[in-house]
């Protein structure tokens, strides 16, 4: 079950660096670097955050923080879909 689940997050991370760097005219190499740096950073505060648990709350400390994300990058993607100073290119097919 957790190889299929590391392939799906693979695949996923795969379109959404194809999103990032078609948003970028110039610089692919820099976005590229800001979305790596920008994946372990995530990466390290998250585990930092599930740390603050107890070894026995560990699941219900990820689940927590994983639920609490999700609702975050729903509003924050809602606010980006009303905003009319969002300008987000339109890829090619």
């Amino acid at each position: 079950m957790e190889r299929h689940v590391s392939q799906i997050v693979q695949l996923v991370g795969l379109y959404t660096t194809n999103i990032l760097l078609a948003q970028n005219d110039r610089d692919a190499g820099s976005a590229s670097a800001l979305i790596n740096f920008s994946v372990n950073i995530f990466g390290v505060v998250g585990m930092g955050l599930v740390s603050l648990f107890s070894v026995q709350d560990y699941a219900f400390g990820l689940g927590a923080l994983l639920l609490a994300s999700m609702v975050i990058i729903a509003l924050l993607w809602a606010y980006l879909l009303t905003s009319k100073k969002a300008h987000i290119k339109e890829l090619e097919s």
